[in-house]
């Protein structure tokens, strides 16, 4: 295993000793269609071999953008309604306890959870306030929250240092206006890194790959010295690309996933970091990398089926892996999967 490697496994669990036995799980939120389904989006884990679903939790509250926890039986989620989330919880996936660890105020809604600190006592979120985001933390025990800066397309880093993010809010979300910015998780300026936008981090948490100003090309930006090591030319314009998205790097550090955004979904790109080639994907929703980065895992977009004469939104899990990246349908409709996400869960049965 590469140091990449282990520090993403390690982000994932919050530096925690219990990583040595436990495995990358793939948790989704999803509701199941039908006589025997589920009323309120639930928690589920997929299991291996056969990716036969396992229901993580079973009470009356949406399960909503889950987020992994620490001691490899837990986990996060927000709820608090249909459209916006204003609780973040915690789920023993052990015990099945769910506990209430932060509501917010109706104009502050979670947007969704970046991650843990370093040392695994501090919860970086993003929340919407005023139509735009902003960063926070909550501090344990204790569940304290803090407020830190404004921030658009925020970033934590795999070793849950430090923080980047665009102004993109400043030009009413132009490329062209937007700087880039790292601070430290109290908020403290660490680097200007010039004119970028939805940074992600390398798997060692030394540089960031971020879009130009131009809109038509990456730049790979080491932060500490603010040097460009490197810049590629994204995707040509077509109908499977019209405007550069989210950016994601592999934990193993040889391909980076970009978006381009279409009506409820994105197009999927890989860049090869080897040969610098551009290969079409998918479509699909809510890109995720395995912590090894040899698979992605995405929701299906969503469409309409019926399911006991009424008509329903849908929506599957989709796996493509490395070295082809052909992708296979993983959790089948009548149902809809939203949000997967790869946790270290300690599957062992207690004892």
């Amino acid at each position: 295993m590469t140091t990449s490697q282990r520090i993403a496994i390690a982000a994932l669990c919050a530096a925690a000793a219990w990583c040595q036995q436990s495995s990358p799980a793939l948790v989704f939120s999803g509701r199941v269609h039908g006589r025997g389904g589920t009323l309120y989006r639930q928690l589920w884990r997929l299991t291996s071999p056969g990716d036969r679903r396992l229901q993580l939790s079973r009470s009356i509250r949406h399960h909503d953008l889950p987020a992994c926890g620490t001691g490899g039986h837990t986990l996060l989620f927000l709820s608090g309604g249909d459209q916006h989330a204003h609780e973040l919880w915690t789920l023993d996936t052990k015990t099945r306890v769910e506990k209430m660890l932060l509501k917010t105020d109706e104009d502050q809604p979670i947007s969704r959870v970046l991650g843990w600190s370093r040392g695994g006592r501090e919860i970086v979120l993003a929340l919407d306030i005023e139509g735009g985001h902003h960063l926070a933390k909550l501090l344990l025990p204790g569940n304290t929250l803090v407020g830190l800066p404004r921030a658009e397309n925020p970033a934590l880093s795999p070793d849950g240092t430090r923080i980047a993010y665009d102004t993109s809010y400043l030009g009413g979300g132009s490329l062209a206006q937007s700087q880039l910015l790292v601070v430290d998780l109290d908020g403290k300026p660490i680097a200007h890194l010039g004119r970028g936008a939805r940074p992600a981090w390398s798997p060692d948490s030394e540089k960031l790959v971020a879009l130009v100003a131009n809109g038509t090309d990456l730049q790979i930006v080491e932060v500490r010295s603010r040097a460009i090591q490197r810049t590629i030319a994204l995707p040509a314009k077509s109908d499977r690309w019209t405007s550069p998205g989210a950016l994601a790097w592999s934990p193993d550090g040889k391909w980076i996933l970009a978006s381009s955004p279409v009506e409820g979904a994105e197009e999927y790109w890989l860049l090869n970091m080897e040969t610098r080639a551009w290969t079409y994907l998918d479509r699909g929703r809510g890109a995720r990398w395995s912590p090894d980065g040899t698979r992605l895992v995405y929701a299906t977009p969503w469409r309409t089926v019926k399911v006991e004469r009424k008509e329903v939104p849908a929506s599957t899990l989709r796996m493509a892996e490395a070295p082809d990246f052909q992708a296979r349908d993983l959790a089948s409709p009548p149902a809809a999967f939203d949000s997967p996400v790869w946790c270290a869960l300690d599957l062992r049965q207690p004892r």
